[in-house]
């Protein structure tokens, strides 16, 4: 009976340290009401309750949990993802785009005004004239000045007028032997060009010649062809030759006086003398193309 007793009270108390541990000191105070067997199930109870922590440890310990656990780790699948899509990125070679510049918008020729306009063309025109080496001059005055340093002008003038005619005229043969001398290094210099070079200089001066620059002239090239004398021109030159261009006291009329009677002149001609000088004219003009062909080539490219 005491027996029965103990193992019932030993199965309660089990169950209680089951659930919620009794302390030592609670157990030695049950063992004061019960008799020697009772004591001894009461302290199989203890030994129960002590083999009985560890199972309660399991319990915390439960594989589910880890289980659990585990299952709750996609953060290294997450990680894996990264490193990957960094690595794949890493690899793809970078491209550098070349932005091409936005080139500087000229100016237009039709926004230029006509002054504008102008200007450009003499630019462009200058650019191809040559330089041409000066000629001296024959003056003997010219040449005072430039070779005292004289500035032209009034104190020129009269320091040239203080010198004996014997001075003057040595300065007029000077200047005569230097016109030589430049003579000579002009036309060195324009042999060693090509015609062409010079037919293209003379038209661009004479296209700045009409827009307006003075002090402009051709230059004198040998090796060109000369242009045919129009018909009114090879008239006058022969009427000027003969002599018939005289005023009424018997003098020699001017040059514009000249050309004004040469005129009419011509318009009283028949047409049996025009057509004279209409033949020699094409002949000319004929023979001036077949000349320039040979030695300038396409005119129309230079």
């Amino acid at each position: 009976m005491a027996m029965s007793f103990g193992r019932v009270l030993a199965r309660n108390i089990l169950t209680l340290t089951k659930s919620n541990p009794l302390p030592l000191c609670r157990i030695h105070a049950i063992n004061r009401f019960i008799d020697n067997p009772l004591r001894a199930a009461a302290i199989g109870i203890r030994f129960g309750s002590t083999k009985a922590s560890p199972e309660a440890k399991t319990t915390k310990a439960s594989p589910k949990a880890k289980t659990t656990k585990a299952v709750k780790k996609p953060i290294t699948k997450k990680t894996v993802g990264k490193a990957t899509s960094k690595t794949t990125t890493a690899k793809k070679p970078v491209v550098k785009k070349t932005v091409k510049k936005p080139a500087p918008k000229e100016k237009s020729v039709k926004s230029l005004t006509p002054e504008q306009l102008k200007r450009v063309k003499k630019r462009t025109l200058k650019e191809r004239i040559l330089d041409a080496p000066k000629v001296p001059s024959s003056n003997g005055y010219s040449t005072f000045v430039s070779l005292e340093g004289a500035t032209v002008g009034t104190e020129a003038a009269e320091k040239w007028k203080t010198l004996t005619p014997e001075q003057q005229q040595e300065f007029h043969q000077k200047a005569r032997l230097l016109r030589d001398v430049g003579l000579q290094e002009y036309g060195k210099w324009v042999r060693g060009l090509d015609p062409k070079e010079v037919y293209s200089a003379n038209k661009a001066r004479k296209h700045l010649k009409r827009l307006g620059v003075k002090k402009i002239t051709q230059i004198s090239d040998p090796r060109i062809p000369k242009r045919p004398t129009p018909i009114t021109a090879a008239f006058l030159r022969d009427q000027w030759k003969a002599g018939a261009f005289l005023n009424p006291d018997g003098t020699k009329m001017g040059c514009v006086a000249a050309m004004r009677a040469s005129r009419d002149a011509f318009a009283k001609l028949t047409a049996a003398e025009k057509k004279a000088y209409e033949d020699q004219h094409a002949i000319e003009r004929d023979a001036y193309k077949k000349a320039v062909s040979e030695v300038l080539g396409d005119v129309s490219k230079l």
